[in-house]
């Protein structure tokens, strides 16, 4: 049978008429013909998902103004009379809705190209799925990597797979590998609505296969999914925390046999050994301190313990005055050890994905402008006045958006490239406050040693980060709405509760520390290099306004002690200090003339 005209395929033209013999009951079929939508069926090996069946789409196929080309089918190996779809599942499940809805819609037919050699024939199916997906909507990346899986399982080589998709060898390849992900985790990914590729789904992958990597190490990345997190975000959260943990974990046993006492918990009536002065004036270490019968150590990181003494009144020590402040619970620490390591794990997702935004050129609607101006002359937060004329001369800076640049380049170019200039040095002088151990470790907390003004300026950024197109990750969301967070995963730390605990009655020291030792607090200079005053009236309340007293990291290279001290707490919530270095690096443009480049002053004027 020769094909139709084009005219010949159109709606108006008559159907074959059946006849005793009906052409569509074969075994001889035509290969073309209009074809009742109630005989047709769709396609159970049709990998997409996403049919993206609106009602504006199911409008235009009733109008008759959807896609003109006709569906592709084949007999249905499984139901005698009926024919699957191979080609046009989107018309197929608009048609049917409008049969549903019509009185006379199990009349309705619909033109077809039958294509009988498609019957058991799934590679022909899967590469033309993908060839078909090119010209009309597009498969998502994950239903790509299915398809290609398939085939490949079948023997199809990696030239074919990439002559159907267009794509490079490396990209065919890590689809293949992602079609490994099991169907446990796809049916997380559904559930949680998020859009991934198949190049996140290609890492949890190789997660779910390596030898390595535990079973219930793999569930928990599932539960951080399940909360909405990325892919990346949960295997390096997963995988940094059970690092860290077995790290604690031989420290542990490292401290123990050593005869020191771990606890889970710094006592209530113990004070940081950076507080401390032996009599010649000495602050103590852990190995100066050891022979005190208060020695003990607690994990504020896990990585690193920090040292402590519970008879602090055996080396003189007197408990600074109590400040006026709101009484809040302290988070426990396995919580703060957990959150510490979202927040610093979100911190790497969100910097990854300014890194692709800021190559950003255009802003046609003058959102980010909007941003910028409501940022710096409407109400500028904290970290741009202190830090947005001299961003550029950090590292971080260069790391995140590249070179400063120049006047010759600004003299050319376009609105909104200029825009994206002034946003990024916005852009790094927030990050670079939003995500610098260990000041920026608190930015999450809502316990007494969180900062509200703080975290507020942190919500506001991450609000921005939003509206600007990232996806936050839970720590991140909790932030951005004003929530507390508890944590992501059921059980913070793989090692669980450590197990020793000290008598809090200890004992006076003996002759290793005399009792005319003097305490740091009493006019001495901190390991911040800030000076603390005490009040020999107040004995009350050691602990609790120590920390709530101590200084920020204003040294260049503090204390391993002391940036411990900050993991947990033990800071200054009242005070910012850049905890960075101070060191700069020659201003890099992308004119040989260094002395050309433009100041942050410059770029406002030239923006405004």
């Amino acid at each position: 049978m020769s094909s139709p005209s084009p005219a010949a395929l159109s709606d108006d033209a008559p159907a074959p008429e059946a006849t005793a013999a009906d052409p569509l009951d074969g075994p001889d079929y035509p290969p073309h013909a209009r074809i009742p939508v109630k005989r047709l069926e769709k396609n159970p090996r049709n990998t997409r998902t996403d049919y993206g069946i609106t009602e504006e789409f199911i409008q235009t196929i009733a109008d008759g103004d959807g896609p003109e080309n006709d569906l592709v089918v084949f007999p249905s190996p499984d139901n005698p009379g009926m024919f699957r779809v191979h080609d046009g599942h989107r018309r197929l499940f608009a048609l049917q809705q409008l049969a549903n809805r019509e009185e006379n819609g199990g009349d309705r037919t619909v033109w077809c190209r039958i294509r009988p050699e498609l019957v058991n024939n799934l590679k022909g199916m899967l590469l033309g799925q993908l060839t078909t997906s090119l010209h009309h909507k597009p498969l998502t990346d994950p239903e790509v990597g299915q398809t290609l899986f398939s085939l490949d399982e079948m023997g199809v080589d990696i030239a074919t797979l990439q002559k159907a998709t267009g794509k490079s060898r490396k990209d065919v390849e890590t689809a293949i590998a992602a079609g490994h992900l099991s169907e446990d985790s796809r049916a997380v990914l559904a559930a949680a609505n998020r859009q991934t590729t198949y190049e996140e789904e290609a890492l949890l992958a190789a997660q779910e296969q390596d030898p390595d990597v535990p079973d219930d190490a793999v569930e928990e990345m599932r539960q951080l999914i399940a909360k909405g997190a990325g892919i990346n975000y949960a295997i390096n959260v997963v995988t940094t925390t059970r690092r860290e943990a077995a790290e604690m974990a031989r420290l542990i046993d490292e401290l123990q046999t050593a005869g020191v006492s771990v606890t889970e918990e710094m006592p209530e009536e113990a004070v940081s050994l950076w507080r401390l002065q032996d009599a010649d004036g000495a602050t103590f270490t852990e190995q100066t301190h050891t022979t005190c019968p208060g020695h003990g150590a607690y994990f504020p990181s896990r990585t690193r313990p920090s040292f402590y003494c519970t008879c602090p009144q055996t080396h003189g020590y007197e408990p600074p005055q109590a400040r006026q402040r709101e009484e809040k619970p302290k988070l426990p620490t396995a919580q703060v050890r957990a959150g510490n390591t979202a927040w610093r794990e979100s911190g790497k997702e969100r910097l990854t994905w300014w890194k692709g935004k800021l190559a950003t050129q255009s802003d046609p609607n003058q959102k980010v402008l909007k941003i910028i101006v409501e940022l710096l002359a409407v109400d500028p937060p904290e970290p741009l006045r202190d830090l947005f004329g001299t961003i550029h001369l950090k590292e971080f800076f260069t790391d995140l958006v590249g070179k400063v640049p120049s006047r010759s380049t600004v003299s050319k170019a376009a609105t909104g490239r200029l825009t994206w200039m002034l946003m990024k040095r916005i852009v790094a002088a927030m990050e670079y406050w939003m995500t610098q151990p260990s000041y920026s470790d608190h930015l999450w907390r809502t316990d007494a040693l969180g900062r509200p003004e703080s975290r507020a300026v942190a919500q506001r950024w991450l609000q921005i980060c939003e509206k600007l197109g990232h996806t936050l990750q839970p720590i991140e969301q909790a932030v951005a709405q004003g929530r507390d967070y508890h944590g992501d995963l059921a059980s913070s730390d793989a090692t669980g509760e450590l197990v020793t605990t000290i008598d809090p009655a200890a004992p006076e020291a003996e002759t290793a520390h005399t009792t005319d030792a003097q305490p740091s607090g009493a006019g001495q200079t901190s390991p911040g290099g800030e000076i603390e005053t005490t009040s020999a009236d107040d004995n009350s309340g050691a602990r609790a306004d120590s920390e709530a007293d101590a200084p920020a990291h204003a040294t260049d290279e503090p204390s391993p002690d002391h940036l411990d001290a900050a993991d947990a707490g033990d800071y200054d919530p009242d005070a910012w200090v850049d905890p960075t270095d101070a060191t700069t690096k020659p201003i890099a443009a992308d004119q040989p003339d260094a002395g050309d480049d433009l100041s942050a002053h410059d770029l406002v004027a030239v923006a405004g």
